[in-house]
């Protein structure tokens, strides 16, 4: 990627097709400027849609006027106004970022000063890209500039220059195809094209690095073959190209390339962000006709990311099908554009799955999808889901069927029918409970020998699981666990448990509790070691928090400096040895 990122500067950079007059230069970038921020974008998808056309197409028209010019002084001259209009204090960033990367493409040595003081900005998008733009800049003036800036952009633009240029003139980018594209003529890219089959992956994504600054369409057909390469780099100049050159039929024919290939996530992301009028049209369609689960799952992953609300009739109507394979999937591809007002058919769909670890998840994408809030799931309830409830609901956290679900796990009260299926699901309710609420009941069962020792282990680790929950998660519901009575806990808890994973998981959640105490807690069990390694790891994270690590420095200096002694972790012990030495 970073080899054809170089590609698309050195061949924009090339590109000399005419002159311009020196008035022409301010008139046109006045005629621009304004347009090229993406503060303009208004709410509402249409006019969101409108606008960032309009700011493209300004960035666009605006690096093309650029890049036309021949004459050195006028090529200054379109620096000067851009650097002027960087220099502005109410410059919009997009405008600046953007600037800045059109003078690393057409500045020489006059623009290095302006940009190593851009690359010192307390903006990142802005130093990051003047470091970048300097190591497009030819010459030892630019590369001096880099060396003096401290930062880590700049260390790897520097590495840039080292590794891609000297590859670059190994090529003779200067007089050769596929370098000479942008400013070659229609008949002189097409005989070159002609032989696109039996070039190396290099030349071939060369070629359509340097097609897509020339912005011709012409070659789409290699520009989609391109996207199923297993080369990478030549996978991702197809996309690139794409991604400027194709019209609607020519990006739903890309999705084939996200099917299956090996940039599969970035043909997704994509075609989620490509502004096209017709397809969404053409993308629902298509997942309106497909019957392959896979492909199915692909498409709607790319309408979420489009935030294409219309696919939710179909998504939820083909994750109800009995025969759906992919239901959690789906579901949870779903939530980010779905409300509490779709939950019936999450929880239509989850009434389906039978796998238990399957419907787990599907639990868990409900209870956050309700905000943890069970009335939308309770209006739900059925006698026909009515035993399958109890699990759900112990998800979300219904403080209205606690009564109910305790009395059949402690078998208290006239609960009615009798069912072992029910007992099952009430005590899964109880031990997935989201918050500290029923700490005291996992407390009990753990302590419980009428219960099977499964259960014992499994309510045992619940009870773990709650005792550490931060109370800030918990606020909404005024549950308050206050840090000793945590401790308190964990140390009960390590009584009762028989095995070492459940020992560990103590050591583990730990952590979250973070006080001078818990550092004491953790350090009594630093000699066993079945835990020794958790316990380092665990000292590690409570000591990352400043404030907690500040209230005992000396204690923690010990403890720090008994895990660099005993880790074998070289990552773990690096991080103790910073720890150790900060203030």
């Amino acid at each position: 990627m970073k080899t054809l990122r170089t590609l698309f500067l050195f061949a924009a950079a090339m590109v000399f097709c005419g002159g311009l007059c020196a008035s022409e230069v301010t008139d046109k970038f006045n005629e621009l400027v304004g347009k090229m921020a993406s503060q303009k974008v208004r709410d509402g998808q249409n006019d969101r849609d409108r606008d960032l056309d309009e700011q493209k197409n300004a960035q666009q028209n605006w690096m093309k006027f650029v890049l036309q010019t021949t004459d050195p002084a006028k090529r200054a001259e379109c620096c000067e106004v851009m650097l002027k209009e960087i220099k502005k204090s109410g410059t919009p960033i997009e405008t600046a970022v953007w600037c800045i990367r059109l003078i690393g493409l057409t500045g020489d040595d006059s623009v290095v000063p302006d940009l190593a003081k851009l690359a010192t900005s307390k903006n990142v998008r802005v130093s990051g890209e003047a470091a970048r733009a300097l190591a497009n800049i030819p010459g030892e003036k630019s590369v001096a500039a880099l060396k003096k800036i401290k930062s880590k952009v700049a260390e790897d633009a520097l590495f840039e220059i080292n590794k891609d240029r000297s590859i670059l003139s190994d090529v003779g980018a200067e007089t050769e195809m596929p370098f000479a594209i942008p400013y070659a003529t229609d008949e002189e890219v097409a005989a070159y094209m002609t032989d696109y089959a039996s070039l190396s992956d290099f030349d071939k994504a060369a070629a359509l690095a340097n097609i897509t600054i020339r912005r011709d369409g012409r070659f789409m057909k290699e520009a989609l073959e391109a996207t199923k390469s297993d080369n990478q780099t030549l996978a991702a100049a197809g996309i690139f190209a794409v991604e400027a050159l194709a019209n609607s039929d020519d990006l739903l024919a890309l999705t084939e390339a996200a099917f299956a290939g090996p940039i599969t996530d970035e043909v997704k992301k994509m075609l989620g962000r490509k502004l096209d009028k017709d397809l969404d049209a053409k993308l629902l369609a298509a997942l309106e006709a497909e019957q392959d689960a896979g492909k199915f799952e692909v498409l709607t992953d790319i309408l979420v990311r489009r935030n294409n609300a219309a696919a939710k009739p179909i998504v939820f109507a083909r994750m109800q099908q009995a025969d759906c394979p992919i239901k959690p999937q789906l579901m949870n591809l779903m939530a980010p554009i779905s409300t509490v007002d779709d939950v019936a058919a999450f929880v239509g769909t989850w009434e389906q799955i039978t796998d238990r670890g399957q419907k787990d998840r599907a639990e868990n994408i409900i209870a956050q999808l309700v905000n943890f809030k069970a009335a939308p799931v309770v209006a739900l309830r059925t006698d026909k889901n009515y035993v399958d409830m109890y699990s759900l609901l112990g998800r979300v956290g219904d403080d209205a069927s606690l009564e109910e679900i305790r009395a059949r796990v402690f078998k208290t009260g006239d609960v009615s029918p009798a069912s072992e299926e029910y007992d099952a699901a009430a005590f899964r309710a109880v031990c997935n409970w989201p918050n500290a609420r029923v700490v005291d009941d996992l407390l009990k069962i753990a302590k419980d020998s009428s219960f099977s020792e499964a259960n014992r282990r499994t309510a045992l680790r619940a009870f773990i699981r709650v005792t550490t929950l931060r109370n800030e998660w918990q606020q909404p519901e005024r549950i308050w666990i206050n840090d000793q009575q945590k401790l308190d806990n964990l140390t009960e808890a390590m009584k009762l448990a028989a095995r070492v994973e459940e020992k560990r998981l103590i050591i583990d959640r730990a952590r979250e509790i973070r006080t001078q105490e818990t550092l004491n807690f953790l350090m009594k069990y630093f000699k066993d070691e079945e835990l020794q390694n958790n316990v380092c790891v665990s000292v590690v994270e409570l000591a990352h928090h400043n404030d907690v690590r500040r209230q005992n420095r000396e204690a923690f200096r010990d403890a720090l400096r008994m895990v660099i002694r005993t880790t074998k972790d070289d990552n773990l012990k690096r991080r103790a040895e910073t720890y150790l030495n900060q203030r």
